[in-house]
């Protein structure tokens, strides 16, 4: 028998599916600016004498390209896709858009949420912060139906996954381990927390 635990959650439990570019290369401002600060000051450097009007258009855009940089603009990773559509994860349900997938339905899932808006790649003055979109969601229907996807996450939004979480380890589709995985707990405190909300009875 299929068991149901908790309740439905709208604490931003949403998020937004994304859509990779089968693009290897997708220009973007940031790459355009930096290609055009670049020709011109070639072009200064090499031509002999240019016109003035060069010299100031050069100069402009290595004050604009250095202002650019240390804005939001290119602190994030460039957005190579685009987002279409919704994930929404409640206590005993998942819908992707307008179709609802009971826990019901579900043979095998896979969720990782190893990113997130605002990750660091590196040094930040090297590598843009993640826009968190590496996010996947894999499933493997009862009906045989699989479903892979990527959506979004933004910082600190791993808690509304918590009900779905629970009711998934319940109905014994994903292990305690692996819980704590997508729920990203590593603090005892936290841990055993987590570990008395699945151990709490739902009221009759």
């Amino acid at each position: 028998m299929f068991l149901t635990f908790g309740k439905k959650t709208n604490v931003n439990n949403s998020f937004p599916i994304f859509e990779p570019s089968n693009k290897i290369f997708q220009p973007t401002k940031g790459n355009i600016l930096s290609l055009a600060a670049l020709a011109f000051f070639i072009i200064i450097s090499v031509v002999k004498n240019p016109h003035p009007y060069i010299k100031i258009t050069a100069v402009v855009l290595v004050l604009v390209w250095s202002f650019y940089i240390t804005t939001n603009s290119l602190r994030y990773q460039s957005l190579n896709g685009k987002y279409e559509g919704t994930l929404t994860f409640n206590a005993t349900d998942l819908s992707i858009n307008e179709r609802k997938i009971n826990i019901s339905e579900i043979k095998t899932i896979h969720v990782g949420t190893s990113d997130y808006e605002g990750k660091e790649r590196g040094s930040k003055n090297i590598f843009p912060m993640s826009n968190g979109t590496n996010n996947l969601l894999e499933l493997t229907l009862t009906s045989g139906e699989v479903i892979k996807l990527f959506f979004k996450i933004n910082f600190m939004q791993h808690e509304s996954l918590k009900p779905f979480v629970i009711s998934l380890v319940k109905n014994e589709r994903i292990s305690f381990e692996k819980a704590l995985e997508v729920l990203k707990l590593d603090d005892d405190f936290y841990i055993n927390k987590f570990k008395n909300e699945l151990n709490k009875k739902e009221p009759e």
